[in-house]
């Protein structure tokens, strides 16, 4: 039986209910886009109470390969205002397949100025004050602060999601710090307007904390273990298996030096700090030193805004690739398709059916596959013309 959560922010409520067997087999990107078709007005503003931020697990989280370790993070973008999932590795989506817990929803937002933490632990989900998990909390703490001091709070292997100053000032280049992926190593990724969303509805961090780790009961199952050793065999030879958090995906690792003590100083550390996205900021640093971190910070975030006030109209729809329904098929699954050698697509959709088969019973097939990502595309375009606005083009 797997279950979700909702979270009303005005409220302060926490509610988790069992999920309908006919949403069993939806997960990460497919998942995202049914409940925000569904729950939520396109034409809502994206920093208002009215936007649902929503926090998934692929569908086949928890089965034994850990290229199915995807989270994902939807909601209607604050910089593009269109629908936007975020997909990035971290074993958070493995926590959440132990929980049985298939997807949080965000909605509402504080009507006093207060900053939460949601805090997913062992099966219980709870919305708690940041003042009560960090002594030291102030609204302006860094991003990596935060990082530190919630993982110092539930301990190191805490899989923990949060934003910086960045945010605050609704820079394009706000990002997201996510750690819990493989070796530990925390990843700033691009927040693509999510970060911001994540600010207006008070949400300071998410945490997500396992106990023992243990394979759920549905990875189990003979015939799945055999399918994801079969999958492994076809990955292995892939230039990035079992290393995905560096897959194209805009995420950047923070330097050793900078995980082994907090006094050690690099762009990229100050950049997850403000909550910055290092890519597309190249800023010309001249005779600034890097140890001047006062001074960096206060260019950094002048940069963004100045990029902000010339952020360009979005960009015409560009027409839809043909392949664009097993790549939202993959994102469903939660296993990321830059992994797969070339020409492996279709080795690998059949044997996703054949672990979709094992894993929840019923007919599947590539060809029901690839029909669940066309439905996925269907309700993103639909979601994005109901809201006035073009899809931006794919890069």
């Amino acid at each position: 039986m797997y279950r979700y959560a909702r979270i009303n922010m005005s409220t302060g409520n926490v509610r988790v209910f069992d999920l309908p067997r006919e949403r069993w087999m939806l997960g990460g990107r497919g998942l995202i886009s049914q409940v925000l078709y569904t729950e939520m007005n396109p034409g809502a503003d994206p920093l208002s109470s009215g936007n649902v931020l929503v926090l998934a697990s692929g569908m086949f989280a928890g089965c034994p390969l850990s290229c199915f370790d995807s989270l994902f993070l939807g909601a209607k973008s604050s910089s593009t205002g269109q629908l936007q999932i975020l997909r990035f590795m971290s074993r958070g989506a493995r926590i959440m397949a132990s929980m049985d817990m298939r997807f949080a929803i965000i909605e509402g937002r504080p009507a006093v100025e207060k900053q939460y933490v949601l805090v997913l632990d062992r099966g219980r989900v709870s919305l708690l004050p940041a003042t009560e998990l960090l002594p030291d909390f102030r609204e302006g703490l860094g991003s990596y602060a935060i990082n530190e001091g919630l993982q110092r709070h539930f301990g190191g292997n805490a899989c923990v999601v949060s934003w910086g100053h960045a945010a605050v000032v609704k820079s394009p280049e706000a990002s997201l710090l996510v750690s819990g992926s493989s070796g530990n190593v925390l990843k700033n990724i691009p927040g693509l307007g999510l970060s911001t969303v994540m600010f207006s509805k008070g949400l300071r961090a998410i945490v997500l904390r396992g106990g023992v780790p243990h394979v759920p009961q549905k990875a189990s199952n003979d015939r799945a273990d055999s399918i994801c050793r079969d999958t492994a065999c076809l990955l292995r030879c892939a230039r990035i298996h079992n290393d995905l958090e560096q897959t194209p995906y805009g995420q950047v690792s923070l330097c050793r030096s900078c995980l082994g003590t907090p006094k050690t100083l690099c762009l990229e550390r100050v950049c997850a700090d403000l909550g910055l996205s290092p890519d597309g900021l190249s800023p010309e640093f001249g005779t600034l030193s890097l140890s001047d971190e006062d001074s960096l910070r206060t260019l950094l975030l002048e940069r963004c805004r100045q990029k902000h006030a010339d952020t360009q109209p979005l960009p015409s729809r560009s027409e839809v690739l043909s392949d664009e329904q097993a790549g939202a098929a993959f994102d469903s699954m939660g296993l990321c398709r830059n992994a797969l050698p070339p020409g492996e697509q279709e080795r690998t959709l059949t044997l996703m059916a054949e672990l979709a088969c094992a894993v929840y019973g019923g007919e599947w097939s590539r060809d029901s596959l690839l029909r669940m990502g066309a439905e996925t595309l269907n309700r993103e375009n639909a979601f994005n013309d109901w809201a006035g606005l073009q899809p931006a083009e794919n890069e």
